[in-house]
């Protein structure tokens, strides 16, 4: 067997390649610590609250069916300030003067907010945009707040530069409820204070490819109907925006754009050592050892097949087709990337335990994916839990981008035990890579005793072998720990907003309060960097070696040697000679698979 790269390569060399690899994963860090800004964006909307004289809300179609409020010199807002009336009787006598009804009352948003008096519009570089309702009730003893849901109709609409300042186009129109939860303590009803209420799921968008964008909201009641009836009373609505900075949406394109062509090239170098070593291009095929002879793998081995995969999952997370959502309006590119995501985890989580397993001792044969099946299914579990969720939220999102499984008590449930039963899997799981990474690192400590007894020669090649495998576990245990770190702190950030975690959300005058981001960029462009380093160290390393020889030690002399060390140790077992088998990759896998030491 001619071993892996791992193996192989000279102390020198290897020691100059980990150090092109630490300084790659240092400069990552300062990528993202140094050059990008934070990953997202915060900023919050008041609403304006107009009087739909006109009735332009329940228009259907596209012009003329929007209020909106820039260029304010062409709005067509009818402003209907609540603070303007000093007392209950002089706003229903306003309201009953002018017919005015909860129905014919919109709240409206329009993003961009300007800036310095000067209109801003919104940049392709957003990326993605996430918005949230935050509703502030006032206290008052003769209205009381007694429902546990507001229902909301919300239009969304669009409009570049080029377009007519009443040129809208209708994106979304949609009903939905949402659950409205608010509490005030004993010593704060007094009348002028306002409830304490979570915020509300909005709608979001997988890609920003428009300049300016519209929301008109109306809470509608229907006669006969308690809905909207007892939300108490409300003074003004915000909207929370939330997008990616385009200074971090360009350093992490350029990321992907750098890593793609390095990790496709590596994964294609690696194939090609592979089917070479294995003789599947000329032919050849296996051969046992009788006598000493020397085998040759008739196809790759299991641990090979698996690289291929975690490059090609990998391959495809780098692949830069979000860079066309610069120029083409791809809403679905959130879900894709999500997607992509999940089977890169997948396809990491399966490799390191077969990667462990490679390594065991034990009578299971382990060149088949079915001897790992107890570990596989807390991934595979937890994969099906994560798409399920995925597809609830996400998928649906793509044709109406304000629904929200968080909308409701049993959507909220359900959504709260899928992300759980997840978790559970995952940490059952991670319990189990454990497990196993501590059963290999005894191993590799068992079989150590072996190594006195040795050739001198011998016994150098495999102490640095073992080092060399501990170091990469090592780094292997570093990578598990970052990536999970990295799995929780995107996903309890991103739906931070969704679960109303934190104690600091108060509303009592429209105030909210922005995720703490200050290292999020460099933690980000880190881990990101960290997993192509992996990658490609795992296929640099374990690629098949071409050497045949290794200080002077041929094939057969190493088997003779080990099987004398075994026959010292154990005399009784002196006709288990050991000879590599065809499916094994490098030295070290051949010799730890040697019988156990008794």
């Amino acid at each position: 067997m001619a071993g892996t790269v791992l193996e192989r390569l000279s102390g020198k060399k290897l020691a100059i390649l980990c150090l092109i690899l630490f300084i790659s994963q240092i400069i990552c860090f300062l990528i993202g610590g140094l050059i990008a800004p934070e990953p997202s964006n915060v900023q919050q909307i008041l609403a304006t609250t107009c009087f739909d004289k006109n009735k332009l809300f329940s228009n259907s179609g596209n012009n003329g069916s929007f209020i909106y409020l820039r260029p304010s010199q062409k709005s067509n807002c009818i402003p209907f300030d609540l603070d303007e009336f000093t007392s209950d009787e002089e706003l229903t006598k306003y309201s009953t003067k002018h017919n005015i009804q909860a129905d014919n009352v919109i709240f409206v948003f329009q993003l961009p907010l300007p800036k310095d008096r000067m209109d801003l519009d919104m940049s392709r570089w957003f990326n993605s945009m996430l918005t949230l309702l935050m509703v502030d009730i006032e206290y008052r003893k003769d209205i009381e707040l007694t429902s546990k849901y507001i229902r909301i109709e919300a239009k969304l609409a669009y409009r570049n530069k080029r377009d007519k300042p009443d040129q809208w186009t209708l994106m979304a129109h949609s009903l939905q409820d949402r659950l409205l939860k608010c509490h005030i303590d004993e010593n704060s009803k007094i009348e002028g204070y306002y409830y304490n209420c979570s915020t509300l799921p909005f709608f979001e968008l997988g890609n920003v490819h428009h300049d300016f964008y519209l929301v008109n909201l109306r809470l509608p009641t229907h006669p006969g109907s308690d809905i909207n009836t007892a939300i108490g009373k409300i003074k003004d609505i915000w909207l929370v925006e939330i997008h990616q900075n385009g200074g971090f949406t360009r350093v992490w394109f350029s990321l992907k754009i750098v890593w793609f062509p390095v990790i496709l090239a590596l994964t294609i170098w690696f194939w090609n050592r592979v089917v070479t070593s294995s003789g599947l291009n000329d032919g050849k095929r296996s051969e046992t050892y009788e006598s000493g002879s020397v085998a040759v793998k008739s196809s790759p081995s299991l641990l090979e097949y698996t690289i291929l995969a975690l490059a090609s999952a990998m391959t495809l997370l780098n692949m830069p087709v979000d860079v066309f959502s610069l120029w083409f309006d791809m809403p679905y590119m959130l879900f894709f990337g999500d997607i992509r995501q999940g089977i890169f985890y997948v396809v990491l989580f399966v490799f390191w335990i077969i990667f462990c397993g490679e390594h065991l001792i034990d009578d299971v044969p382990r060149n088949r994916l079915s001897a790992y099946w107890k570990y596989l299914i807390g991934v595979g579990s937890a994969c099906i839990f994560l798409f399920v969720f995925e597809l609830c939220e996400r998928g649906i999102e793509l044709k109406d981008p304000f629904f929200s499984i968080w909308s409701t008590e049993a959507g909220t449930r359900i959504a709260i035990s899928i992300l759980s039963l997840s978790v559970i899997c995952m940490a059952c799981y991670l319990v189990m890579l454990s497990h196993l990474i501590y059963r290999v690192f005894a191993n590799v400590s068992k079989k150590r005793l072996l190594l006195p007894a040795m050739n001198k020669s011998v016994k150098l090649k495999y102490q640095g072998i073992m080092y060399r495998f501990r170091f990469l576990m090592s780094a292997t245990c570093a990578c598990a720990a970052m990536t999970v770190a990295f799995f929780l702190a995107s996903h309890v950030n991103e739906n931070s907003w969704k679960w109303d975690l934190g104690d600091s959300r108060s509303k009592q005058h429209g105030g909210g309060y922005a995720p703490a981001l200050q290292y999020a960029s460099a933690f980000y462009t880190g881990v990101y960097g960290m997993w192509n380093l992996y990658v490609a160290a795992v296929l640099a390393l374990y690629a098949p070696s071409r050497k045949t020889k290794m200080d002077d030690i041929s094939e057969e002399q190493e088997c003779i040697e080990i099987n004398n060390n075994q026959n010292h140790y154990d005399t009784s077992n002196s006709s288990n000679a050991y000879y590599p088998k065809s499916n094994e990759i490098s030295a070290l896998t051949s010799f730890l698979r040697k019988e156990n030491i008794d």
